[in-house]
């Protein structure tokens, strides 16, 4: 504790330095809509006269900070609507709302051709999903990294797998394995295993390589997440949140192929249209096509995605969205139902359900090391096969939000209320066998390694082992996030997390188990320039359920009976500094992170009960480090993407 308290001080301090300042100043906020009720992003606000200015975010949110006591005449304006103004009357020490609904414009617009600009096409920080609240990247003490659409575009990136490399402190360890409910690729972040799970904030599982068709950025939110997550989605190293496409109110679309080496083929088409003259239902759809051969003699992929979505808006204040994935063998269906309660409170409803499906073959290659370290000529192949056999896996997702942004006396307060339930079901069957084992230098003819030949290999002989795998979990969760403005420039994050899982049992040695857990977070942030410079400090905290294991009985000299494993957990402090300067064309993050995690089952040290396969639950791991994220433009058509990681 006593080093948080040295990272939290410094934060204190500037925000006592900054009070009196707040004092003699005031803030304008408002919401910007459109006519048919949804959020107006990227509106220009401004003040009649005077220097002040925003841009609305993804909610059509803004506001206008440091203005001096007074009368103004606020002024909204975007291309192909009208522009309005209000009279809004400014207090020291208290914020005055103002909100808008715009209405098209009927002026006929002419071709214009826009050329660069401010704004940095490649980086996009303002989020919803990563605090489940609207929140800029340089007021969140989470730490995160964006990858857009058109970054992906530039690099000719077509999957979100290969979309990682732009993300410093994220490293692949294995490609997708197609299989059912785990096949997605795997990736190490912080010292610790994870996959990509999540869309749009929700569940949206994949068991193949990911198909950027319908991917509007790549969100890597970083380091234990369980407070807003859960356990069951995320690890102690992050998390990988996939921001999808969504409809907009006019025609557009583009068609693209793509050709490359190994007789590589991709069609991509992305249509939007309304379905009606008012523009109140609005259907999209992303899909694409791939087939890549393989530097080998044999061997190819061929896969397709389609990503349909559809949003109504039956009033002003309410709106629905239909979402579907459909990769090969796999799919993911989203329902989102948004609700304005008041102009302070939003309801939104969400659903997820995701689908698996796998049965075949999984060969691999592996190295068998010999008798003797270092003898080469004693070192094998291993040429295997780990099958699937009518394999399933299930999950669904039920996640209600009450979202409040209102004022506590001259403080702004933003808090999310959240209530989640998560049903996970596996019905799976694994079996494998050893096709052949040859030395590393043997002249092995590796062609014989085929379907062909495993199909006669299991019609001949049974498998070398099997390994039924059925579990069923239940999840019920209650959250409750809030961020409080303590000053314009200062504010703070307290959040937690109360958890029930239920474990169904799925046989004798993994008997149903109930387990609560309780997941805290805190965070600080001071803006020294605003808007433009921050730094920030956060505790962050994650857990796991680890079932049950078998203990050692050493007076009887045996296992003992299944033993439930006490809450794994994760404990997080960093501290760093946000950068947001130029418009947006230079933005960086700089933080230094230390993650101890507690209660890791490992094996029995006593000799006897480790020959039995006995565990003792006394198991710790430390991870630190440090990241360095940048993304820049410095100039019109020049774009810097770095970063740096150390663990």
């Amino acid at each position: 504790m006593t080093s948080a308290r040295y990272l939290l001080f410094p934060l204190a301090v500037c925000a006592l330095t900054a009070t009196a300042q707040a004092q003699t100043t005031g803030t304008i906020r408002g919401r910007i809509t459109n006519r048919s009720g949804g959020a107006a992003e990227a509106v220009s606000v401004g003040l009649q006269g005077q220097p002040q200015g925003d841009i609305t975010d993804e909610q059509g949110r803004f506001q206008l900070r440091q203005v001096a006591p007074g009368q103004y005449t606020l002024v909204v304006s975007a291309l192909g609507l009208k522009t309005e103004q209000q009279a809004v009357t400014v207090v020291a020490g208290q914020t005055a709302t103002a909100n808008f609904s715009l209405a098209e414009s009927a002026a006929e617009l002419k071709e214009v051709v826009v050329n660069g600009g401010r704004t940095n096409k490649f980086s996009r920080t303002n989020s919803v999903d990563v605090a489940k609240m609207p929140l800029k990247n340089v007021e969140n003490p989470q730490v995160y990294s964006t990858v857009t659409k058109e970054l992906l575009t530039e690099q000719l990136v077509f999957t979100s797998d290969d979309a990682t490399r732009n993300v410093p402190g994220i490293q692949r360890l294995w490609e997708s394995t197609d299989r059912s409910g785990d096949g997605g690729s795997y990736y190490t972040m912080r010292g610790f295993v994870t996959q990509s799970q999540l869309r749009n904030g929700l569940v949206g599982n994949v068991t193949t390589s990911i198909d950027a068709a319908n991917l509007e950025k790549l969100e890597v939110i970083k380091g234990p997440s369980g407070t807003l997550y859960g356990s069951s989605l995320s690890t102690y190293g992050g998390l990988l949140n996939r921001v999808t496409k969504k409809a907009y109110d006019n025609f557009g679309g583009e068609v693209n192929y793509s050709v490359g080496s190994y007789n590589f083929n991709r069609v991509a088409v992305d249509v939007n249209t309304p379905l009606n003259n008012a523009k109140t239902v609005l259907f999209r759809v992303n899909g694409a096509w791939n087939y890549e051969g393989s530097f080998q003699d044999v061997g190819f992929r061929r896969s397709y995605a389609l990503a349909p979505t559809l949003t109504i808006r039956p009033t002003d204040k309410l709106s629905i969205t239909l979402d579907g994935e459909f990769p090969s063998r796999a799919n993911n269906l989203f329902g989102q139902v948004n609700y304005q309660l008041s102009s302070a409170f939003r309801s939104s409803t969400n659903f997820a359900l995701s689908r698996s499906y796998s049965s075949g073959f999984g060969p691999y290659i592996g190295i068998s090391v010999g008798a003797t370290p270092g003898v080469a000529s004693q070192d094998v192949l291993s040429l295997s096969d780990q099958s699937t056999r009518d394999s399933r896996s299930r999950i669904i997702q039920v996640q209600q939000l009450f979202n409040g942004d209102f004022q506590l006396g001259s403080m702004r307060n933003r808090v999310v209320l959240g209530l989640d339930f998560l049903h996970v079901r596996n019905d799976q069957f694994f079996f494998g066998s050893t096709f052949a084992s040859p030395a590393i230098n043997s002249n092995f003819d590796f062609s014989t390694f085929n379907g062909a030949n495993m199909s006669q290999l299991y019609a001949t002989s049974p498998p070398g082992y099997t390994y039924p795998a059925l579990n069923e979990t239940n999840t019920y969760s209650a959250f409750v996030s809030d961020v409080l403005n303590i000053t314009e420039r200062f504010n703070i994050l307290a959040a937690v997390r109360l958890d029930r899982f239920a474990n169904k049992g799925a046989d004798d040695a993994n008997a149903g188990y109930n387990q609560t857990a309780a997941s805290p977070k805190f965070g600080a942030v001071y803006q020294l320039v605003p808007e433009q410079l921050s730094v920030f400090a956060n505790y962050q905290n994650s857990f796991a359920n680890r079932g049950t294991y078998f203990g050692y009985d050493a007076a009887n000299d045996r296992l003992t009976a299944p033993i439930t494993a006490k809450l794994e957990r994760a404990n997080q402090v960093e501290a760093g500094v946000k950068f947001d300067r130029l418009g947006g064309r230079f933005t960086a993050t700089l933080s230094v992170y230390d993650i101890r995690v507690k209660n890791i089952l490992r094996t029995d040290p006593n000799p006897a009960g480790a020959a039995k396969f006995a565990q003792v639950q006394s198991g710790e791991q430390v991870s630190r480090g440090v990241e360095v994220d940048v993304v820049a433009n410095p100039f019109t058509g020049f774009n810097v993407v770095a970063g740096f990681a150390y663990n």
